[in-house]
C-alpha cells in the first residue's frame, strides 16, 4: 500500500503470504523481523517508494514465479531506491537482494554477499544481484534464534556501525544501541553481562536479574534448559511445555486437545493450539490433511492412544 512517510518498527512479520509491500511515498523499517513469508517474499519496495531497512532481520523468505520474481528477500522495483544497514538477510530462496533498481548496502549479513554489477535484466541472482557494495557486510551465518535474536558467538555481534540516521539507536528490546560500545547487525542488541549465553534483556524478563538465570537449569521441569529454551525455541523458562493429543478416531475436534480422553480429531487442530516447545502426540489412523506449523517449533510425534507407555 502507499506509505507517505511510514514507521515500522519492532514489528514481527512472519508466514504471510507476502512479508511487506510498500509503494510510492517514505517506508523506513527498524529492528523489524520479516521471516517465513511465501510466495511473495519478504519485503517488496516499488512504485518510486523511498525505503530504509535499518537493523532488521529479513530471514526464509521464499518467491515464487506468479509474483514478481526473485528476489525473495528485499526486491527494490522501478524507481526505488533502497538503502539497507546494519541488517541480516539471509536463508531467503531464491536470492537475497535485487530488483530493478539498485539498493545501497552497507554494515550488513548478507548470504552470499554481494554481486556486483548486478545480473542481466537487474534481477537478483543466486546470490544477491542488483545491490552495491557500501563498507562492513559480512557473509556468515548470523546464529539466531527462532525469533530472530542473536546468540552468543554471532558474527553480528558489535559488527554494525552507527552510521548517522541509517541505524536504530534502541533494539526490539528496547536496549540502547550507542556507537561507542557497538552496535550489532540485526534487531537484537546482545548484552550478556555473565556471558553465559543468555542475555540480558532475557534473563531480566524471566529472573528479574541480569545474571540470575543458570544456562542448564530446567525451572520450570519441562525437560527443556534454559539455554535450550533461549536458543532452540524461543520458548519462555517459566512456564512448561504443553502437550496436546490427536486422534482419528475421535467425531470431530471439539474436544480441548489436552488428554487421550479429550483428543483432537486432526493434527491440525492441535498444532493450532500448541507454542514452541510444545508436543503434539498422534495416535495411529489416517489422516487426510495438509499441514502447517505456522513457524512454531514443536515436537510432532507418533503414540499408541492405547497404549500410551
Amino acid at each position: 500500500s502507499s506509505c507517505p512517510d511510514t514507521l515500522l518498527d519492532g514489528n514481527v512479520i512472519a508466514f504471510n503470504r507476502r512479508g511487506v509491500w510498500a509503494a510510492s511515498g517514505a517506508l523506513t523499517m527498524t529492528n523489524c523481523l520479516v521471516r517465513g513469508n511465501s510466495p511473495g517474499g519478504g519485503v517488496v519496495m516499488d512504485y518510486s517508494v523511498q525505503g530504509r531497512i535499518l537493523n532488521c532481520t529479513v530471514y526464509g523468505n521464499g518467491g515464487g514465479p506468479d509474483v514478481y520474481p526473485e528476489p525473495a528477500g528485499i526486491f527494490c522495483g522501478s524507481s526505488s531506491p533502497v538503502t539497507v544497514a546494519n541488517s541480516i538477510v539471509w536463508a531467503n530462496y531464491p536470492s537475497q537482494i535485487g530488483g530493478y533498481t539498485t539498493a545501497s548496502v552497507s554494515y550488513c549479513n548478507i548470504q552470499g554477499g554481494i554481486a556486483v554489477p548486478p545480473p542481466v535484466g537487474g534481477r537478483g541472482g543466486a546470490i544477491a544481484g542488483g545491490a552495491s557494495a557500501g563498507e562492513g557486510n559480512i557473509d556468515a551465518p548470523p546464529m539466531l534464534t527462532p525469533d530472530g535474536h542473536l546468540r552468543l558467538g554471532s558474527p553480528c555481534i558489535r559488527a554494525g556501525k552507527a552510521l548517522a540516521d541509517l541505524y536504530s539507536n534502541h533494539d526490539v528490546d528496547g536496549e540502547i544501541r550507542s556507537g561507542r560500545h557497538g552496535v550489532d547487525i540485526g534487531l537484537d542488541q546482545y548484552n550478556d553481562a555473565d556471558g553465559d549465553g543468555l542475555p540480558d534483556w532475557w534473563e531480566l524478563a524471566y529472573f528479574n536479574d541480569r545474571t540470575a538465570a543458570a544456562p542448564d537449569a530446567d525451572p520450570d521441569g519441562d525437560g527443556y534448559t534454559n539455554i535450550t529454551e533461549y536458543e532452540v525455541y524461543s520458548s519462555a523458562p517459566t512456564v512448561p511445555a504443553a502437550a496436546f493429543y490427536v486422534n482419528a478416531e475421535q467425531p470431530d475436534d471439539s474436544g480441548d486437545g489436552r488428554s487421550w480422553e479429550t483428543a483432537k480429531k486432526t493434527i491440525q487442530a492441535a498444532i493450532d493450539l500448541s507454542d514452541h516447545s510444545d508436543r503434539v502426540y498422534v495416535a495411529p489412523g489416517l489422516y487426510p490433511e495438509n499441514v502447517t506449523t505456522g513457524g512454531r517449533l514443536i515436537l510432532l510425534s507418533g503414540l499408541d492412544a492405547h497404549d500410551p507407555d
